[in-house]
């Protein structure tokens, strides 16, 4: 991946490499709504940087390290496009903190899911590399996540993912999706899935390992789930996760996460 100069600022997420202080960093939300809430968490100084659609980017410092924060939309495309020009700016190492939605049963809402590999079933990653080509995460950057996360003694699990192109259709709490899809493909899929130990869906992971691999790039997803699977008759009951609980989870595990890597 080509640098650019130190002063250019680039169209798509607004901002250049002496802006973010050349670091090397990178933590990517989809939510552009935390990105300001986890930058003042993680450093009261925190340094906004640029508001460009829907790349919005502050700076922080953690355990001595430059660390951007920013928002790379919905989706595969935009942390596609937002991904390339971030690692043109200096950018090596990614962590992506991001919503999914539960694909086994025993996930509830709010628990975490760290993807080690994701299955490619988003269409941005195909223009990077062929579907065979695995989207696996950077060892060396997910054991320090998981590092993290047992020492701040957060329960999570680890394990295969998939990113897909539409929201989740996940069983018994989004039925209008099965409306205008092919209802039994869904659910078949979600049957093989579950039968596989895939853990949860996002619609953008896959993206990120596949790029990052072939650019040379470290990556690591650390997933809340946000959206859970019901099992036949059980009691539908939906807690959305707590803002301000979420940050300071996410907060606890980033500064262990930098204090060790």
């Amino acid at each position: 991946m080509k640098l650019v100069p130190k002063d250019e600022i680039l169209y798509h997420i607004g901002f250049s490499p002496e802006m973010i202080e050349f670091a090397e960093h990178a933590v990517l939300l989809d939510n552009s709504e935390y990105v300001e809430l986890l930058a003042k968490e993680l450093d009261l100084n925190a340094k906004f940087i640029s508001d460009n659609r829907e790349y919005l980017t502050y700076l922080v410092t953690v355990a001595g390290k430059k660390v951007v924060i920013a928002s790379t939309g919905f989706g595969a495309p935009p942390l596609g496009i937002g991904l390339e020009e971030m690692a043109m700016v200096g950018l090596k190492h990614f962590i992506r903190v991001g919503e999914a939605g539960a694909i086994q049963y025993g996930l509830n809402i709010g628990d975490f899911v760290i993807s080690m590999g994701a299955i490619r079933k988003e269409g941005t990653s195909l223009h990077y590399a062929p579907l065979n080509y695995p989207a696996a995460a950077s060892l060396s950057l997910t054991q320090v996540v998981r590092g993290a996360f047992d020492e701040a003694q957060i329960p999570y699990v680890a394990g295969v993912t998939v990113s897909v192109d539409m929201l989740w259709p996940v069983e018994n709490t989004t039925e209008h999706i099965f409306d205008y899809l092919n209802e039994e493909l869904y659910r078949e899929l979600l049957k093989k899935w579950r039968k596989q130990k895939v853990h949860c869906m996002d619609n953008a992971v896959s993206a990120m390992f596949t790029i990052c691999n072939v650019f040379g790039l470290k990556s690591a997803a650390i997933l809340d789930i946000v959206m859970r699977n019901f099992e036949e008759g059980s009691i539908r009951s939906e807690i959305q996760p707590n803002p301000t609980e979420r940050v300071e989870k996410w907060g606890k595990i980033l500064r262990t996460v930098y204090k060790n890597y």
